[in-house]
């Protein structure tokens, strides 16, 4: 591939902590490097933009820039990664920006794989092929087109985040990135899997938590309000009263804000296959 147009001319990384272990930020840091010397021949340099929603990370040095924003507490992760996009698009030389998980490892060829990907698809959101276990939601092997995309190192353009904005601060914990990829569908862009594009992200030894898993039926009730299901919406509140996820259900918040006002065009959203928000990829 020649050489990336001369501006912009930066990938900006963004991650946002939460007490995340020294030895993880370390093997992060690790991989980022040859990954970021990989961007060279396409003429592109990276940065990474953190903040801290918990305890102040230990971060070792890293061989790119690194800017910390001052923590303003916990929040989250849509919340975090908006005052991160914030940021580093502020640099008339970032042209995307990536969603990065700290508990995930980039293979070295990541960066480059998803900008050559991006410079196909520039109209596109963008998200790595995780491996050792990928999604179980389906998308094209070649186009790599698909309903939504995970959050967990995902690729935002310059044009799409000043289409529609952030992720909506509304929603604490869990499926921002499902909401955020049908907005930017209902806007008119697509959303792709990078296939060759990895970012190694092991989630199957994670011990099961109730917590986790009542933020997952929270933010899925919100989902459907925002949305207009109101019949998935009463489904997922019957599981929060049956589970004893909340003694009642708290209220939800106003859609006054810019990225949590309802969509004029609801039809990208998918609730009829559970939490996978898209038909199975493999099997019935």
């Amino acid at each position: 591939m020649d050489a990336l147009a001369p501006a912009p001319t930066r990938l900006a990384l963004g991650v946002v902590t939460y007490n995340s272990p020294p030895a993880q930020l370390q093997r992060l840091v690790r991989s980022i490097g040859p990954a970021a010397d990989r961007l060279v021949p396409l003429g592109c340099d990276a940065a990474l933009v953190s903040i801290d929603c918990g305890d102040p990370a230990d971060w070792p040095a890293l061989a790119i820039p690194h800017r910390r924003l001052s923590p303003q507490g916990n929040l989250g992760f849509g919340g975090g990664m908006n005052r991160l996009m914030a940021e580093a698009f502020a640099d008339a030389r970032v042209g995307w920006f990536l969603c990065v998980n700290p508990d995930g490892v980039p293979h070295r060829d990541l960066l480059a794989e998803l900008l050559r990907f991006a410079a196909r698809y520039p109209e596109s959101l963008i998200e790595a092929r995780q491996f050792p276990e990928e999604y179980p939601k389906s998308y094209d092997p070649v186009s790599g087109l698909t309903l939504w995309a995970s959050g967990a190192c995902l690729l935002i353009p310059r044009r799409i985040w000043s289409a529609i904005g952030g992720f909506d601060d509304n929603i604490f914990m869990f499926m921002e990135d499902v909401d955020y990829s049908w907005r930017a569908r209902g806007a008119g862009f697509t959303v792709r899997v990078a296939p060759r594009a990895l970012f190694g992200h092991s989630v199957l030894d994670r011990a099961p938590d109730l917590q986790v898993e009542a933020w997952y039926y929270q933010s899925a009730r919100y989902l459907a309000y925002k949305w207009r299901r109101p019949a998935e919406q009463a489904g997922f509140e019957r599981v929060i009263l049956e589970r004893g996820f909340a003694a009642a259900l708290p209220a939800l918040p106003p859609l006054e804000r810019p990225n949590s006002r309802p969509p004029a065009d609801t039809t990208p959203a998918m609730f009829e296959h559970g939490f996978t928000y898209a038909p199975i990829r493999w099997g019935g």
